[in-house]
């Protein structure tokens, strides 16, 4: 599937959750021609993007309204006509952005949708979930590593998805090795008619709430006590943090609690904010940024 056909069948369904009233998965399905299980994946997909999907209690599903939602008066054939064929205009050009928030779509508005709208985004998912579907080896084209600053093609095994949906997790057999590939740096995305060959050494570690995944054995137990501001920051650039946060009942204070794989982005988020963070563990950490 191309895509912008993904993309157009993403858009629909938004348009099919917001209309009265919750629809079952196999109407959802049936509306979009696709399958079930398809189904429940662009779910998974519009909640990691924000989007507040309801469930009720007989398996049916909305988004949320919100005050600032306002009916269209497009039917959904002439919604979908209309945004594909705004898909067609340039990123670039001033006017683009502002129909589709006309047009009531969250999609064009949210700082992660670029997933969905970006198309060498759009190519790389698509090439990759079908890769990983018929379990075929790609090259990820001129792939920049954020760490050595190095731009070579990469081949691998793509293995699954971040939950974010912002990196590819692959088997890289150059280097032996599972690493995370983020979706931003690849060039673009080439498909091999070369089936797996080392599904044995396949790793998929959930990363931790920093996006990072555990290379050994080593983990910390952190605990910080944040002022209302600095959760706004960490959970503007770290989502999954926010679950790891909660507020005493005593003392109305913030604290987040979490196993992290490792502590170089904690300790480069704490020494930004030094005056707004309070470090109550783990003793490694403490004793990382004493000694810094």
């Amino acid at each position: 599937m191309e895509s912008h056909q993904r993309i157009s069948r993403v858009l629909q369904l938004i348009t099919l959750l917001r209309a009265r009233p919750s629809k079952a998965i196999r109407h959802l399905a049936q509306a979009l021609n696709t399958s079930d299980r398809t189904i429940y994946r662009y779910l998974d997909t519009l909640r990691s993007l924000g989007f507040n999907i309801i469930q009720d209690d007989f398996m049916r599903f909305s988004i949320a309204q919100t005050q600032d939602t306002i009916p269209s008066p497009f039917s959904d054939a002439e919604l979908k006509l209309i945004r594909s064929a705004v898909f067609t205009v340039p990123d670039s050009h001033p006017l683009k952005e502002r129909i589709l928030a006309k047009l009531g779509d969250p999609i064009g508005l949210s700082v992660n949708s670029e997933l969905l709208l970006k198309t060498h985004l759009g190519h790389a998912y698509d090439a990759l979930y079908n890769a990983m579907e018929n379990r075929f080896c790609v090259v990820l084209k001129n792939y920049q590593s954020i760490h050595s600053g190095e731009v070579r093609d990469r081949e691998v095994e793509p293995i699954d998805f971040t939950p974010d949906y912002k990196c590819i997790v692959a088997y890289e057999a150059a280097v032996d090795r599972t690493n995370y590939y983020n979706l931003e740096r690849i060039e673009s995305v080439v498909t091999l008619m070369e089936s797996f060959k080392h599904v044995d050494k396949h790793q998929f570690a959930t990363p931790d709430i920093f996006g990072f995944n555990g290379t050994n054995d080593v983990s910390y137990s952190i605990h910080l006590e944040l002022t209302p501001k600095v959760r706004l920051l960490l959970i503007n650039d770290f989502q999954s943090a926010e679950a790891a946060i909660n507020m005493t009942s005593s003392e109305k204070k913030l604290h987040l609690k979490a196993d992290v794989n490792s502590l170089i982005p904690v300790v480069r988020f704490v020494r930004g904010l030094r005056n707004e963070v309070k470090v109550l563990g783990d003793q490694a950490l403490i004793d990382e940024l004493n000694a810094s």
